[in-house]
């Protein structure tokens, strides 16, 4: 036996400390494998509150293990008051960033601003919400890269969500034309080509090509275009018309210009 403060303790009680520890969270974690399995199942719900509620139950299910494994060897429970107070101290100083993404994460699933599967940007980042995390939050961009963006940012800063109300995303793809080529027919071809894209919707909006500006080279247009599966990329997609249009435009006799200056030349300084 050893003494700590007023509090004798002895080797056999560690012991038996441990041990009913251990099988009261492999107990838990029993019980809330068999919570989330039957959560999960159940569609009222939308999957980012079954998460939501899913981690709350692990968390009580792991605190009411660990008093209760405390309890039963007799061991007195007010030191956790103390505890408690001591960890207080703690998150309000030096686990500020940690305590404010877990509290952001618990915001974003009960607000329901985010949900799994959102086109999101944040700053320099463009993908898919593939997690959302009691702290963080895992966007997956379209090139397959995974990035994890802290919850507090998602809350702190401003972000663009594409498909908050609507999943149709906007894809524009800008061509110029030379100025002795017919802006009609090019018109035509640009929009035949979008059309015959299957992931491109036809009806309402419809494709459309603006007229945008007279540049210095040529003519600058602009095909404007929306899909529903943005998560599956639009590179192939543009690839895909831009090929299309071009072998078109070789057919038709349309010219893409190539930057170009016009020179005159005054005779008579050429004569001096």
């Amino acid at each position: 036996t050893f003494s700590f403060g007023e509090k004798e303790f002895s080797i056999l009680l560690i012991l038996q400390l441990l041990t009913g520890i251990f099988i009261s969270i492999i107990a838990a974690m029993t019980l809330g494998r068999f919570i989330e399995n039957r959560l999960m199942k159940i569609t009222q719900l939308s999957l980012s509150g079954r998460v939501m509620i899913n981690k709350i139950m692990r968390i009580t299910l792991y605190v009411i293990a660990v008093v209760i494994a405390l309890d039963t060897i007799g061991l007195d429970l007010t030191f956790l008051s103390v505890f408690g107070g001591a960890f207080g101290v703690g998150l309000a100083f030096g686990m500020q960033k940690i305590a404010s993404n877990y509290i952001s994460g618990f915001t974003i699933l009960l607000d329901k601003s985010l949900q799994i599967g959102d086109i999101l940007t944040i700053g320099e980042h463009y993908g898919i919400v593939a997690t959302i995390k009691s702290r963080y939050t895992v966007l997956r961009k379209l090139d397959g890269v995974e990035v994890i963006i802290p919850n507090e940012t998602l809350i702190a800063e401003n972000i663009v969500n594409h498909t908050s109300s609507d999943r149709k995303v906007r894809v524009a793809i800008d061509i110029q034309i030379g100025y002795n080529s017919s802006v009609d027919q090019a018109i035509e071809i640009m929009l035949k080509s979008c059309n015959a894209q299957d992931r491109v919707i036809k009806d309402i909006p419809e494709p459309t090509v603006y007229l945008m500006n007279f540049g210095e080279s040529g003519i600058d247009l602009k095909l404007v275009f929306y899909i529903l599966d943005a998560e599956e990329g639009t590179y192939r997609l543009k690839s895909d018309i831009n090929k299309e249009i071009w072998r078109q435009f070789t057919k038709q006799g349309i010219e893409i210009p190539f930057p170009q200056r016009v020179i005159h030349i005054n005779k008579d300084d050429k004569m001096n």
